[in-house]
């Protein structure tokens, strides 16, 4: 019979030894796989994998008098179903008023929320109009294209032929040509004469 005494008498040195071994082991390896970080499953539990995807993609979306409202074209256009979303791989939105195009707005990468009613895009955003050569440059930029507004809360620098100016945050009234920058304004202005 196996008891504590046998355990620790001279007779069960070898006994004693493996079972001192085997719980120093057990200590070790319970130790050991504490410390290790808790790595969190970080995937996505809805299907990633686009259900459709356009190459070369565009779109025109026409007001209620059938006059062009807006352009969407991209070099990718992948849909997924799960989410109901769609990412842009180089996109450009032309914005129209009175069959005319305004505005252009182009970014690296950008999500379609909301069947266009509202455009996420990100990575070197430029607004756009070539009538008088104004231009916005900034990180990130939501556009609503039906109701001709955009904002960010990244930096944005607008030039224009009077000069330049930067500041955190903006809200574009695009249709009455109304700015509103958020904070920390700086500008440069040149004299045309």
């Amino acid at each position: 019979m196996l008891n504590f005494k046998n355990i620790l008498t001279f007779k069960n040195v070898a006994l004693s030894r493996w079972l001192l071994v085997v719980g120093l082991l057990i200590a070790v390896v319970w130790g050991w796989k504490s410390l290790q970080p808790t790595v969190l499953d970080t995937t996505p539990k809805t299907n990633e994998t686009p259900d459709s995807f356009f190459s070369k993609f565009k779109s025109t979306k026409m007001d209620e008098t059938g006059q062009i409202h807006y352009e969407l074209s991209a070099a990718m256009l992948y849909h997924y179903s799960d989410s109901n979303r769609s990412t842009l791989e180089f996109p450009v939105i032309n914005l129209f008023e009175s069959g005319e195009q305004v505005w252009r707005v182009s970014a690296n990468s950008g999500t379609v929320i909301n069947d266009g009613d509202q455009f996420e895009l990100r990575g070197d955003v430029n607004l756009f109009r070539e009538t008088d050569g104004f231009s916005l440059k900034t990180e990130t930029l939501t556009v609503w294209p039906n109701q001709s507004k955009a904002e960010t809360d990244q930096p944005v620098t607008l030039t224009n032929e009077l000069g330049e100016i930067k500041a955190v945050g903006m809200q574009a009234d695009l249709l009455n040509e109304r700015l509103t920058f958020l904070s920390q304004v700086r500008g440069r202005y040149e004299s045309l004469h």
